[in-house]
């Protein structure tokens, strides 16, 4: 059986993922983030790799999240 407390990305607590979550909202709350958008997508994978590298202060993850460049995604 699986550890809840650990995912792929390393060691990951349930407490990390939850203020991860918060944090995740509220950036795409304030930016007009649509949910299942490019943009939310790649939040989503600037989000969990602060996570993989420790970074799991409230303030400096909300800082850093929305701070991030959007790549104009290509027109099809």
């Amino acid at each position: 059986m699986a550890n809840p407390k650990t995912s792929r990305f390393g060691t990951t607590h349930r407490s990390d993922l939850i203020l991860l979550k918060r944090v995740y909202n509220r950036v795409c709350r304030e930016q007009g983030i649509a949910e299942g958008s490019h943009r939310a997508a790649e939040l989503r994978a600037s989000a969990m790799a602060l996570i993989s590298m420790g970074t799991l202060d409230e303030a400096s993850l909300y800082e850093r999240l929305r701070r991030v460049e959007y790549p104009v995604p290509p027109r099809g």
